[in-house]
């Protein structure tokens, strides 16, 4: 369904600008396979803002049980619609990077590798989780280190300011990585520390290309994500002024109307079915063209589809 991914590199912009526009050319054929998961979503994200709502609203632990079981409830619905995404999204990649011809051989190939995919999950979550608390350990050791003296002081100082930096661009890696060995699932027949360890070559076999087509990426999205999003947001300011001068004193915490909610999740998941699709084919072009520069895939295939005839 999709055209074949070029056999030579490409740069980083051609393989962002080829992301968007197989999305155009294929926009009814994304809709169409993932508005039932992103239906499903939205309701459980809407679930779960509104019965936290309700829940921080209860004037006892009895009152805010029912709201607690509902969060749990639209949290768990939530997290299966994101993973049917994620394995609809992953076959698009195969298909874009040409191991695929059409989408039904390469959603059942997914399929097979669903705990793949959710282990992968946790993985690149824990790993985050173990991110952030050794950068806020850097920050607390640089605090203390600042207190024995004024040479300490600064070189504390220079250490506070860098973790911030530090915690962003470690972040971003480890996004990239495990986009990237998402990928690998989607395209390769690989154990589960096989994949960790294929993303991570492939991320560092070419670094500062994947530091860059990461943060283009980023910038890419951005640009769309930000026009997109502002009709909402002026709409939530608005909304939220008027209540501020309604209620006549800012004591009472502001909720914003259900009305409100179901339009911003609405108008959530629109930008969500176009964007992550984008995005993750994009990671796929990547994926296809990092094997090229470092592996000779295309030489691979031709050398695979060769067939000796007997004389």
């Amino acid at each position: 369904m999709f055209d074949a991914p070029p056999d030579t590199p490409q740069s980083i912009g051609d393989l962002i600008g080829r992301s968007f526009r197989l999305y155009r050319r294929h926009v009814t054929v994304f809709f169409r396979t993932l508005l039932g998961p992103t239906i499903v979503s939205a309701a459980g994200s809407l679930g779960m803002q509104y019965f936290i709502t309700s829940g921080l609203k209860a004037g006892s632990l009895e009152k805010a049980l029912l709201p607690a079981a509902a969060v749990a409830a639209s949290f768990f619905l939530l997290m299966a619609a994101k993973w049917v995404l994620t394995i609809r999204q992953l076959a698009f990649v195969r298909m874009a990077a040409g191991f695929a011809g059409d989408y039904r051989e390469s959603h059942e190939n997914i399929l097979r590798k669903k705990w793949q995919i959710l282990l992968l999950s946790v993985f690149a979550l824990a790993a985050l989780v173990v991110l952030c608390a050794v950068w806020a350990v850097e920050i607390v050791l640089a605090i203390q280190v600042s207190k024995a003296g004024a040479l300490l002081a600064i070189v504390s100082a220079i250490g506070a300011l860098a973790a911030p930096f530090g915690l962003a661009f470690s972040v971003g890696f480890i996004v990239l990585s495990a986009f990237l060995a998402s990928c690998v699932i989607a395209c390769e027949d690989e154990r589960m520390g096989g994949i960790v360890a294929r993303g991570l070559s492939l991320a560092c076999g070419d670094f500062w290309r994947a530091c860059a087509f990461g943060l283009l990426l980023y910038v890419a999205v951005s640009l769309v994500t930000i026009p997109l999003s502002a009709p909402l947001f002026i709409a939530s300011v608005t909304d939220a002024v008027q209540h501020g001068i309604t209620a006549g004193s800012g004591t009472e915490a502001y909720q914003m109307p259900l009305y409100l909610m179901v339009l911003s999740q609405i108008w959530e998941s629109l930008m969500t079915m176009f964007l992550w699709p984008t995005m993750f084919v994009a990671f796929g072009l990547f994926y296809h063209d990092l094997r090229l520069r470092q592996e000779a895939l295309d030489l691979t295939r031709q050398l695979d589809a060769l067939e000796v005839k007997p004389r």
